[in-house]
């Protein structure tokens, strides 16, 4: 893999709210009030500047437009691409949900240190 593929993941990973609107947008288009609601119930850290900041960076980016939904509304939605990056987004999360290994602390059964498994046989 070509280093600016890395380069260009991390600068997708790296915006916490990027991924935060990138993912409340994938249920459908949303005005602003909406979506800023919809994002402070689980952040209520989010400021108006922050989110506003974030929609335009998207924008630019070519992930996000706006669609009008009457003369003098307009809503956020997703672009081609934007979908594209949130399918991402749900395959890497499948797989880690597939592949990583279940906490050893959550029910103190499964250990990866041999040693724990020797005292165990003693």
């Amino acid at each position: 893999m070509d280093s600016s593929h890395v380069q260009n993941a991390r600068e997708i990973f790296a915006r916490k709210w990027d991924l935060v609107v990138l993912t409340h947008l994938s249920e459908g288009p949303l005005r602003y009030t909406q979506l800023a609601r919809a994002i402070r119930k689980e952040y209520p850290e989010l400021t108006e500047g922050v989110l506003s900041k974030t929609l335009r960076r998207l924008t630019g980016d070519g992930l996000v437009h706006q669609v009008p939904l009457s003369r003098s509304q307009r809503a956020h939605a997703l672009t081609t691409d934007g979908r594209s990056i949130v399918g991402v987004l749900v395959q890497i999360s499948e797989l880690y949900d597939k592949y990583r290994r279940p906490d050893p602390s959550a029910d103190g059964s499964e250990t990866d240190d041999p040693e724990d498994e020797s005292d165990e046989k003693r």
